[in-house]
Formats: C-alpha cells, sequence, structure tokens
C-alpha cells in the first residue's frame, strides 16, 4: 500500500504557477482594499437637507439643455444682514442656467434646507465628495476633489488618485498623457462639468469675474448658511485674505439682483483662481477657523496619506482628501502644506479672464520711495533734464486734463523749483 508518487517532488512549472496564482491574489485583495479605504476616506461628513422635490417643472430624469433653457430654480430665502447668514429653500431641477459646451446632464428636483441641519454649527469638517453649496441659480457646487481618473478614461498614460483636487489631476495628465486630455470631463466654459451638473472651481458664468472694480457679487450659499461671493473683494484687482476655509469677516455689498442689503463684518466666502498653482477652489470647510491646523484637525483624512504629483509647474506633494487652505495672501490665495512644490514651480493660469487689470510700480533710481493713491486719473510723466547731468528740474505749468502729475525725482538734484499739479 506504499504510495511511489507521495514524496515526489513538484514540478518547476507547477511552483510557478502557484507562485503566480499567489501573487495575483495579492494584488488583487490590495486593489480591493485600496479602492474601499479611498471610498471610505472619500465620503467623509454629508449634508441631510437635502430631498426631493415636486415643484418643479420639469420632470426628473429630463435631459437637460446645454443652451440654460430647461434650468429651474425657485428660491426662498431670507438673509440677516447682522450674522451673513441665509435661512430657508433652494428648490431646483439642478439643470445648468447658461449655455455651456454640451455637458447638461439630466434633471432631479431638489429642495435643499439652509442653513443644512448637519451644518449648523461651526467650525465643521465640509463633504470631501458632493454638495457644499449651491448657486443662486441653482448649481451644486462641490470641494475641490474627485474620486479618481483611471488611465484611459481622460486620455491614455495618465491618470489621477482618489482625493486629487481636479485642477491638479487636469495639470498632472497634461504633462504626462501621451494623447490629448479632454477637459470637457474637467470643466466647460463656465467651470462646470458631469452629471449631475457641477461646479469645483470658480463659477464664471454666474457673475463677471472680469469686473475688478468692485466687491464680487453673492453667486451661492454654502450649506451652513452664509453667502458666497466671486473672486474680488475690491477695486483694483483686490483679492480677499482668507482663513484655510476660503472664509473671511468683511462688508459684503447690497443692492444687487437678488435685493440684499449692505452687510458690515459678516463672514463669507470667496471663489478664487490662483496663478501660482494650479488648483481654482471653492469651500475647504466650514468656518470660520483661526488657523491651518485647526481646519486638518476636523479631518480624519487629513495628514494619513500623500502623494507625488508633477507637472509642467512642477512637482508637488499633496495629501489626499485634505481640503484645508493656508493664511492665504491677498494676491496669492495659497493652499495649505497640502500641496508643496518641491521644484520651483512656474505660474500656471487655469482659466485666462477676458480682461485684465494692470497696474505699473515706478521704482525709485534712489533710496526714497514714494507712492501715491488716488482714485482719479493719474498721469505718470518723466521729466526732461535741460542738459546732461543737469542737477535742476522745474516743475511744468499744469496743462490739459491731468488730475495729478506724479514725477520719480532722485536724490541727485541740487534744486526744484515750481509746483507740482494738483
Amino acid at each position: 500500500n506504499s504510495c511511489s508518487s507521495c514524496n515526489k517532488p513538484k514540478s518547476p512549472s507547477k511552483m510557478i504557477r502557484t507562485a503566480l496564482i499567489i501573487l495575483k491574489l495579492t494584488i488583487l485583495i490590495s486593489s480591493v482594499n485600496s479602492m474601499i479605504h479611498s471610498k471610505q476616506r472619500g465620503v467623509g461628513i454629508s449634508g441631510t437637507g437635502s430631498t426631493t422635490s415636486t415643484a418643479c417643472s420639469t420632470a426628473s430624469g429630463t435631459t437637460c439643455s446645454s443652451t440654460g433653457s430647461t434650468n429651474q430654480v425657485i428660491r426662498n430665502l431670507s438673509y440677516s444682514s447682522s450674522t451673513g447668514k441665509f435661512t430657508g429653500t433652494i428648490i431646483t431641477n439642478l439643470c445648468p442656467a447658461f449655455t455651456n459646451s454640451g455637458q447638461a446632464g439630466s434633471s432631479t428636483c431638489t429642495q435643499q434646507t439652509f442653513p443644512d441641519p448637519t451644518f449648523t454649527t461651526s467650525p465643521k469638517q465640509a463633504p470631501l465628495l458632493g454638495r457644499v453649496g449651491l448657486t443662486l441659480t441653482g448649481t451644486n457646487i462641490y470641494g475641490p476633489f474627485e474620486a479618481g481618473f483611471a488611465d484611459g478614461f481622460a486620455c491614455t498614460g495618465g491618470s489621477c488618485a482618489a482625493g486629487l483636487d481636479v485642477q491638479l489631476c487636469l495639470a498632472k495628465l497634461q504633462y504626462e498623457c501621451s494623447t490629448t486630455v479632454n477637459t470637457q470631463l474637467f470643466h466647460d466654459v463656465c467651470g462646470g462639468h458631469a452629471s449631475p451638473y457641477h461646479y469645483h472651481t470658480d463659477f464664471l458664468c454666474d457673475y463677471n469675474s472680469t469686473d475688478s472694480t468692485q466687491h464680487s457679487t453673492l453667486i451661492g450659499v454654502a450649506l451652513d448658511g452664509y453667502g458666497i461671493y466671486g473672486r474680488y473683494e475690491g477695486s483694483n484687482g483686490l483679492l480677499p485674505t482668507v482663513d484655510a476655509c476660503r472664509g473671511h469677516t468683511s462688508t459684503v455689498p447690497g443692492g444687487d439682483k437678488y435685493s440684499l442689503t449692505t452687510s458690515s463684518s459678516v463672514y463669507h466666502y470667496h471663489t478664487a483662481i490662483n496663478a501660482s498653482y494650479p488648483g481654482v477652489w471653492t469651500i475647504g470647510c466650514y468656518g470660520p477657523v483661526q488657523s491651518t491646523a485647526q481646519c486638518k484637525g476636523l479631518y480624519t483624512t487629513c495628514g494619513d496619506d500623500t502623494t507625488t504629483v508633477t507637472t509642467s509647474a512642477g512637482t508637488f506633494t499633496v495629501d489626499l482628501f485634505c481640503p484645508c487652505y493656508d493664511t492665504a495672501t491677498a494676491s496669492t490665495a495659497t493652499p495649505t502644506s497640502t500641496v508643496t512644490p518641491t521644484a520651483t514651480p512656474t505660474a500656471t493660469a487655469t482659466r485666462t479672464p477676458t480682461a485684465t487689470t494692470a497696474t505699473a510700480t515706478p521704482t525709485p533710481t534712489a533710496s526714497i520711495t514714494a507712492t501715491a493713491t488716488a482714485t482719479a486719473t493719474i498721469a505718470v510723466s518723466t521729466p526732461t533734464p535741460t542738459a546732461t547731468g543737469s542737477t535742476t528740474f522745474t516743475f511744468p505749468t499744469c496743462s490739459g486734463s491731468n488730475k495729478i502729475s506724479l514725477y520719480v525725482l532722485t536724490s541727485a538734484l541740487s534744486s526744484v523749483s515750481g509746483t507740482p499739479c494738483v
């Protein structure tokens, strides 16, 4: 009854096949765990104030028009000029309100309550995926993230991890793909995409984003009830200094098409476009917060998973699913250490406005610096010396429509006569 083959060694081919099967199973299990982990991290918190509605004239499931003709929104909002908060509801069929590039989706009649019951206290984390607010025209506003893009979805030769912001993902694919990137998957002319149609970036069709002469108008409401305004804080292209949630406290304008009253010292959010970093941003959290660290403390997903991204602007280390922003300066609104350049990036504008305002700053040749600010027209003149090497100067006679003449005088002058034109 002895078995002559029982102790026979296995052939090398069988051992190799067994090893390959084990390796494939290991990779499969790792991939499944990674997907589950990404989905769990991406879910985060979500609002509870959204319900279906029957108030829309278009039936749910109807294809939305890309011309904006099927958009329907019913606003039942009250505004407190003392707190800056909106209360009430917006009913919308979620169809885009403006002509875009064909991404329209289908209608879903929805009623959203403001403030959403989940976000009545602050500070609080915002949803990592999905709605963080609504525009006043009834379009979804999302945070900066998507659930990832697989190789071949938008182009060949590139992919994006879940939790990478949409604009940085686009810049990454444009750098590494061997085929042209389908940018329509990321944003159309208004800044929106997908179905249901939504924004991750500035809502370019909801207000005049090229008007840098005044505080931008109200364009949306966050789920915590605070208003969302366009990118500008004031005249001369002034950008707001915001906290890590992308909000701050200041005066907001009234008298717009929504008949709001001017409010002093109220918290509100601003959209942003940042030329020094590929991202364009909406909301990082529901504020106010006092620091980036406080914002990060709201999220279990900040600091637990990073990846390296290379674009034409440089190489960045990205903290996935961490939407907090640094205490931004008025000129850059730079995101936090969430994205830290490891190479010197070249400034890249994601979307260029149709009009720009340029301000020239004269540089004195000596150590004396003079700065003049006026709301009137400023004529900058360069005096012509009476002779090469002259050390005297006489102001010319005032003429024409000039209100102010500005001269840069060097310390080498021994005498100055006359009166400047004011």
